[in-house]
């Protein structure tokens, strides 16, 4: 990706349908604030083309330029992701990351963790949580 046109928001996504949320909340703020936005995928089984394909609609839609980027990865694990996307955040210079908030429950994250308290923790810079559709 051209780091001249970085954008200032970076999304983190990863197919969930509050991450899903997370990219319609940045791309309706990038409509109004004029900010730049780039979605970042950790993992190695998307493109950055199969990722625009699957969300740029919501962009177009906004009539937004947002760059679709995947991470590589050969380790898995919640841990391991946070700090690669950590990495991929100092590498950069974003002015926040908006991210769906985990769909699972207390108890499985206090047990095994998840990317979005492993990076709370990091603090690599504002974090907005975007939560799951709550039905009703």
């Amino acid at each position: 990706m051209d780091d001249s046109n970085r954008g200032e928001i970076l999304v983190a996504y990863d197919g969930s349908d509050s991450s899903r949320r997370a990219v319609e909340f940045a791309a309706e703020r990038a409509g109004k604030t004029g900010e730049a936005v780039d979605i970042v995928y950790v993992g190695g089984d998307r493109t950055a083309t199969q990722l625009r394909e699957a969300i740029g609609d919501e962009f177009l839609r906004e009539r937004i330029v947002a760059n679709f980027e995947t991470i590589q990865m050969n380790a898995t694990g919640n841990e391991a992701i946070a700090r690669r996307l950590a990495e991929y955040i100092r590498d950069h210079e974003y002015t926040l990351l908006v991210m769906g908030n985990s769909e699972r429950g207390r108890l499985y994250n206090a047990v095994r963790g998840s990317v979005t308290g492993e990076l709370i923790e990091q603090r690599p810079l504002p974090i907005l949580l975007v939560p799951a559709a709550t039905e009703g």
